[in-house]
């Protein structure tokens, strides 16, 4: 036993890539013309799309412009625990194919889904319950490193 494994928690690999959803153009369900889809990609976490509370299955999806390979998506809720169930898809060649769909993987505000590679034209999620209406601060795309 080495003395110094107590010095740093294990932990997931740090994300260096640069977010390639960020700025691109966004569609979502209903939501309040403040709160719009545009505000769930713009690299700041103090604003948020908000669905309206009267959608039954919200979605938020944004386009990649073109065919990216990506291997990693983050959301961050402004808000601790309000999304419990979602699905996360991404579009190849014109068909939605499934990466996740179930309960969220964690309670804390960020979820980082890790996978491997495919290749995606578009990427969205839907949003299956929630303890109110669900939020996104910010949705994060990744390429694969090269």
């Amino acid at each position: 036993n080495d003395e110094n494994d107590y010095l740093l928690p294990k932990c997931e690999a740090p994300i260096t890539e640069h977010n390639i959803a960020k700025n691109m153009p966004a569609e979502s369900s209903w939501s309040d013309d403040t709160n719009s889809m545009d505000l769930a990609n713009d690299d700041d976490f103090r604003t948020a799309w908000y669905s309206f509370p009267e959608v039954k299955t919200p979605f938020w999806e944004v386009d990649l412009k073109g065919n990216k390979s990506i291997n990693m998506i983050v959301i961050t809720e402004p808000k601790t625990g309000v999304l419990q169930e979602y699905k996360l898809e991404y579009k190849h060649n014109g068909t939605w194919l499934t990466l996740f769909n179930g309960q969220t993987p964690t309670q804390n505000r960020v979820k980082v889904h890790r996978f491997s590679p495919v290749n995606a034209e578009s990427v969205r999620i839907t949003m299956t319950r929630s303890n109110g209406a669900p939020a996104i601060a910010e949705f994060s795309v990744y390429a694969t490193y090269k």
